[in-house]
């Protein structure tokens, strides 16, 4: 898992989609992927080089997350590693329907998936990152940028 490859394959219902195959409900969409990575690879067990990150970026680095007021955006979340991978992404400035609640964090955990949908209303430079304390100091930080 560490020395390879790793993605989504989103797929959408005929019926819910627009004549390019995106869905039609929606105006972006993001997949991130969180999780804790062994730069020493899956075969060591020091941790020393251990890279808290967003789709493999950290403190703030993660490029493209832009979107305009107004928007309707879907998030995916991919939840791999181990059991340092219990993940909770969180936004500041926005909020999300999750499994029919209204909330700002997510729980993700590792091997699973999920997705969110926002509809974009305050304009800035948001924060967007794992709620876990020591995860937020290692780098597992990003923002999203929202115009008017």
């Amino acid at each position: 898992m560490y020395k390879g490859l790793l993605g989504a394959m989103i797929i959408t219902a005929a019926d819910r989609a627009n004549p390019d195959d995106t869905p039609n409900d929606i105006d972006r969409e993001f997949i991130n992927l969180f999780m804790v990575f062994n730069e020493n690879g899956e075969d060591e067990d020091e941790e020393g080089h251990l890279m808290h990150a967003i789709n493999g970026t950290v403190f703030g680095n993660l490029p493209g997350l832009n979107m305009k007021k107004g928007d309707r955006v879907r998030w995916h979340f991919i939840g791999m590693g181990t059991e340092v991978d219990l993940h909770t992404p969180h936004w500041h400035g926005e909020t999300v329907l999750h499994q029919g609640h209204r909330k700002d964090v997510v729980d993700l955990l590792p091997g699973t998936m999920t997705s969110a949908d926002m509809t974009i209303t305050n304009p800035g430079i948001w924060l967007y990152h794992c709620h876990v304390t020591d995860h937020i100091t290692a780098g597992m930080i990003a923002t999203y940028q929202v115009d008017e």
